[in-house]
């Protein structure tokens, strides 16, 4: 059987794929007795050894690479457990995001049709002396029409705005999520590779 440990001693989880992968390489068959060590800078960082036919190999984590398997471990579980919770912050803050798109969209509307409602009314005042008249409530009921449309255009856009923030939101997370997993598998791949150096320059 085979087996990989830390510096600290401790056996590593969730690595059956690697230790399939060791039997492979190791194969089954009988072993002469034999040990060996893979120094980097003079440090182990690799040994495999063969007693009574039974395979055992050691890796020496660094504290850093330690902290940063732990570290994929940990938020890996954590957010595919989470990936489609939406915390209040969150949810708080794409609102915000959301009020102030539409709080700019009105404010761009009222920069567009006040104007021209005032304009309109000072055309009227002036040529017929007051605005109880049809030719400014014609005016003023189609400014209004088109107000109304671009109000109802605005609201379909700041929807439309919140789901893409909301889809945003796990664009990230799921790109976060992959970052993870490749930082985790690339560790474990690392180990993978010393341990069959350790192997090949083992002598048997």
């Amino acid at each position: 059987m085979s087996k990989i440990t830390t510096a600290t001693g401790g056996v590593l989880s969730g690595t059956m794929a690697l230790n399939s992968l060791l039997g492979n390489l190791l194969g089954n068959d009988e072993k002469t007795p034999y040990n060996s060590a893979l120094t980097v800078n003079g440090q182990n960082i690799a040994s495999s050894s063969v007693k009574d036919n039974t395979v055992t190999n050691n890796y020496n984590m660094s504290v850093d690479e330690k902290n940063l398997l732990d570290y994929t471990n940990k938020n890996l579980l954590e957010g595919l457990k989470n990936v489609n919770v939406f915390s209040k912050d969150v949810q708080k803050d794409i609102q915000n995001q959301v009020d102030a798109y539409k709080a700019q969209g009105i404010k761009t509307l009222n920069e567009i049709y006040d104007p021209m409602i005032s304009d309109l009314k000072n055309d009227i005042a002036s040529r017929f002396g007051n605005l109880d008249n049809s030719a400014f409530m014609d005016n003023l009921n189609s400014i209004e029409k088109n107000r109304a449309e671009a109000l109802s255009s605005l609201t379909q856009d700041i929807l439309s705005k919140q789901n893409e923030l909301y889809e945003q939101e796990m664009t990230n997370r799921y790109n976060y999520l992959n970052t993870l997993s490749s930082t985790n598998e690339q560790i474990y791949s690392n180990i993978l590779d010393f341990l069959k150096l350790a192997n090949t320059t083992a002598s048997r």
